[in-house]
């Protein structure tokens, strides 16, 4: 097949960049992929094409929409090239109007709807962005008759279909997966010693690690408040990611925790500060799936996982890793953290089978759902087409 993937940027960092970068990759053997991007980074691969598009760099609705406008004049401009056709043009968190498969990776509409109920303040910029983003996002679902949409939880899925009236057979769900090699607990004697001392870690200390941006939503006030609720005295919690530091820096003082908590920033090789953690927390409270819990898993760390987040669904409680069932509970957080820390036992049962867990997820194995979306799409433009089954659920 030929393919189109519309998407901001790709690269290998993180986010949609690096799902679209790894999912091309594995697909590019089979397939004749192009790319209409703004920028790529790394990927050397003759048999994928890079279609430069105008935009922005950066998050936003102009940026979105910026974006979304050029790519597809772009895509239109190529159905005039002897080699522009594509039997698959597929968007990731853009909406075209031209591509026959759309991948969401974050529910807008139930994150709206979240910071409603519990009144949130957010700025007023921040708030009309939102608002923005939820429109178009409901302009993508429903006029997604004929289309198909991805997205990577049954969580999420859920969700579209009560936000935005969606109809569920269109709507299927494929897991994100992680490269098992670069994500390897082999990596961790390479480089544990060498971030714990970049960072004046000891030896003896356990290392609790949270890794994301969004900190309100991915739940870093409670995990620094159950910080300082737990036993031991010499766990530091490790933060990876961007955030106003200033305001959770205040938090870990006023719980007495300043000198446990590390803010080590945005880290574009990330499983190296993987290699220097005991355990990974995301308590968050919205996730429509949570890639780090599947890249923490694959690394061998045990994994403490909000029953809010998507990627949940790949936890056995007690066997493969440990859930929140109230991501806004710090004493629950506190208590799960110090039963992994303080039993080996346990911790090496949800590493070892963590692990296992995350080597079922490989990107060629979502590469395989992908084709299966894509030939559903393609069969029922014909009058021969039947649904391959009742719940759409590609990913597991």
């Amino acid at each position: 097949m030929k393919i189109a993937f519309i998407t901001h940027s790709v690269h290998v960092h993180g986010g949609v960049p690096n799902y679209v970068f790894s999912l091309a990759k594995s697909m590019a053997a089979d397939h004749e992929i192009s790319l209409f991007c703004v920028n790529v980074e790394g990927l050397r691969n003759a048999d994928i094409h890079h279609r430069k598009v105008w935009g922005f760099n950066g998050d936003g609705l102009v940026h979105s929409l910026t974006f979304s406008l050029t790519s597809a004049l772009l895509i239109f401009l190529s159905r005039f090239r002897e080699s522009g056709g594509f039997d698959i043009i597929h968007t990731h968190g853009n909406y075209t109007g031209l591509e026959d498969v759309m991948t969401s990776h974050f529910c807008e509409a139930a994150e709206l709807e979240r910071l409603r109920t519990q009144k949130l303040r957010v700025p007023l910029f921040q708030k009309l962005q939102r608002l923005g983003t939820t429109f178009l996002e409901k302009q993508m679902v429903r006029g997604a008759q004929g289309r198909a949409l991805i997205v990577p939880s049954g969580r999420m899925k859920l969700d579209m279909i009560r936000q935005h009236d969606s109809k569920a057979d269109s709507i299927f769900v494929v897991h994100s997966g992680v490269d098992s090699e670069r994500y390897d607990p082999r990596h961790i004697s390479l480089y544990r010693t060498d971030v714990r001392q970049r960072h004046s870690i000891g030896k003896d200390a356990s290392v609790v690690l949270f890794v994301g941006g969004d900190w309100e939503r991915k739940g870093l006030a409670c995990a620094i408040i159950a910080l300082s609720l737990m036993d031991c005295p010499k766990t530091v919690l490790l933060v990876i990611g961007q955030g106003d530091i200033d305001a959770y820096g205040q938090i870990a003082r006023e719980r007495g925790v300043e000198g446990r908590v590390i803010f080590a920033g945005l880290k574009k090789e990330v499983w190296k500060y993987y290699a220097a953690g005991d355990v990974v927390v995301l308590p968050t409270l919205n996730e429509a799936f949570g890639l780090v819990v599947l890249e923490a898993m694959s690394m061998g760390l045990p994994v403490l996982v909000s029953s809010l987040a998507g990627a949940s669904e790949l936890i056995e409680d007690g066997l493969n890793g440990l859930l929140i069932k109230d991501p806004s509970d710090a004493s629950e957080i506190a208590t799960k953290l110090d039963a992994i820390l303080s039993n080996e036992r346990l911790r090496r049962l949800l590493a070892e089978e963590g692990r296992q867990t995350a080597l079922k997820y490989t990107w060629d194995m979502v590469a395989r759902k992908h084709v299966e979306v894509y030939k559903w799409v393609l069969s029922s433009r014909s009058t021969k087409w039947s649904p391959p089954g009742p719940n759409r659920q590609v990913g597991r």
